[in-house]
């Protein structure tokens, strides 16, 4: 006998059904990561650019440290000496390991400090020949300074720390930096 219902049974559209879950399931889930990744890179990208003037200015600043005066870090306040277009200017920074830093440059016209502040929890450490202190107390620069920035809103956002390695030349010079004694070996 030949059967001539046309149609699925029941079990049929169960398996259609549960196949069909599968799938959504799968594409949702791959949606969803996707997209977290994406915001996340994205939050990296806005934090980085707000980071972006503070981290040219330190890594300026450090390149222009000059070796005849001493730079002084007790961890949350330090002051280093820079020399720009042949003047030598203070540089202080106060409110490390706050929720903001100010920098402060007395380099103004009107001899008054020029002071910005920035958002962010910065920590400045010196490598003094074995590992990284947040203190630096001689007379002379230190060869690499290590700025890193970062603070509870940030860790919101799933963002990891930035740091940035900065050579400072005057701290490679073995003597003044106008005599051609050469950088340390």
């Amino acid at each position: 006998m030949i059967n001539k219902n046309k149609g699925f049974t029941v079990l049929e559209l169960v398996i259609a059904i549960a196949v069909l879950g599968l799938v959504l399931g799968m594409m949702f889930e791959s949606y969803a990561r996707t997209n977290k990744i994406k915001t996340t890179g994205e939050n990296k990208l806005e934090y980085i650019r707000e980071m972006l003037p503070i981290i040219e200015l330190l890594s300026s600043d450090f390149r222009r440290l000059t070796a005849e005066h001493p730079v002084r870090f007790d961890g949350n306040t330090g002051s280093f000496w820079v020399r720009r277009e042949m003047k030598t200017s203070r540089v202080t920074i106060s409110g490390l390991s706050q929720q903001a830093c100010v920098i402060s440059h007395d380099n103004s016209a009107s001899g008054e400090p020029v002071s910005r502040s920035y958002p962010g929890n910065l920590i400045i450490e010196f490598w003094n020949g074995s590992n990284w202190s947040n203190q630096w107390q001689e007379d002379s620069p230190p060869k690499i300074a290590r700025i890193t920035i970062a603070d509870a809103e940030f860790a919101k956002r799933s963002v990891d720390p930035f740091s940035l390695l900065v050579s400072i030349p005057a701290g490679m010079i073995k003597t003044n930096p106008i005599m051609e004694d050469g950088p340390e070996l």
